[in-house]
């Protein structure tokens, strides 16, 4: 039977006192470099491995996360996303962990800007940030990593600031793989790729999945057509939205519709019925959504996970900050294809902890 190493072997290997091995191991009080040093290789030699564990439950000190995301009745998507970070947040509360969520108008630039400044307090030790707006998110990466607190991005990639980790779908990918999806039906010509932004540039998780679309098509080299329509549901009402819609549709003869967010439910069931072979592939599987797949309204959905993606921000940064754990720079969260024959299987799949 392997013997335990104890504080004491430790020490003596070392050349310190107990004490100065308590330091060192439970990161408290000061030591001197050459003692952490000595103990550190002391540790190594005698193949000592703290249970972090057990020492995090019994420490006292409050974790606190700043979590922002968009207020969850502005998209389904973020409601379910804010479901999962609960989860996480009740599931790792014994290692006293403590979620502070700052929620943002997901249609104001200048009002992220303030929440964000609200959520780098002095008790703040690390910060989750869903991200709907490219550069406000990475000003404010910059500002967190000029204080050294460390953070997760969610939803949308950020590349050009370093984070801890990225958390989320290949936007990139999940354009070319709807590509796929639309060049394999075999009989679409005008695709139209609609978003649901004001400023389409600084939302560059969805500009990706164009980009990525068109990519695809591209080197299929099918013969279809990609045409854009950027619309706002907070500025305009979805009799706008259908009429923009249709003086696209009728114009360039479109046969299908590409919603790169969550919204499809917004335009789905008026545009079915004024063009019933119109395909239409949506994103989520939010209630609305999954509605109008059941009645035919939306012809696919490419889910993404948003749940998952919420729980597993919170996991990964308890790995991280808490547990000591390695964690990966990247967690891209795989994409399921659902029809109305396959859906109900989706909806059963609630075990949030089994992404990784």
């Amino acid at each position: 039977m392997k013997k335990r190493i104890k504080i004491k072997d430790i020490a003596i290997r070392a050349g310190v006192s107990t004490g100065t091995v308590d330091r060192v191991i439970h990161k408290r009080g000061k030591v001197s470099k050459s003692s952490k040093e000595k103990v550190l290789k002391a540790m190594e030699e005698l193949k000592y491995s703290p249970n972090i564990i057990a020492r995090t439950l019994a420490r006292k000190k409050v974790t606190t996360l700043s979590i922002l995301i968009p207020y969850p009745y502005q998209d389904f998507y973020w409601k379910m996303l804010k479901s999962g970070i609960d989860t996480g947040l009740r599931d790792y509360e014994h290692f006293n962990l403590l979620g502070n969520i700052y929620f943002y108008d997901m249609f104001d630039e200048s009002h992220f800007q303030s929440v964000a400044e609200q959520a780098l307090t002095p008790e703040t030790d690390a910060v989750i940030v869903g991200s709907e707006f490219n550069h406000q998110t990475i000003n404010f990466l910059k500002k967190s990593n000029r204080n050294e607190i460390p953070s997760i991005v969610m939803n949308a990639e950020i590349k050009s600031v370093p984070c801890l980790s990225y958390i989320g779908t290949n936007s990139y990918q999940t354009g070319c793989l709807t590509g796929k999806l639309i060049v394999t039906k075999g009989n679409l010509t005008q695709v139209l790729v609609l978003h649901n932004t004001k400023n389409i540039q600084n939302a560059l998780h969805l500009k990706n999945k164009e980009i990525g679309l068109s990519d695809f098509i591209s080197e299929s080299k099918a013969e279809v057509g990609i045409h854009t329509l950027s619309v706002d549901d907070h500025q305009i009402s979805e009799i706008e939205i259908v009429k923009k819609i249709r003086n696209k549709i009728d114009k360039l003869n479109i046969d299908c519709i590409y919603v790169t967010s969550s919204k499809g439910y917004i335009i789905a069931k008026s545009i079915k019925s004024l063009y019933p072979e119109i395909y239409i592939i949506g994103h989520d599987l939010i209630d609305n959504n999954v509605k109008l797949l059941t009645e035919d309204k939306i012809d696919v959905i490419i889910n993404q996970s948003a749940e998952k993606l919420g729980y597993f921000s919170i996991k990964t940064m308890v790995n991280h900050i808490i547990l000591e754990k390695r964690i990966d720079k990247k967690y891209y969260l795989p994409l399921d294809i659902v029809y109305k024959e396959n859906y109900q299987f989706y909806l059963k799949d609630s075990d949030i902890n089994t992404l990784y």
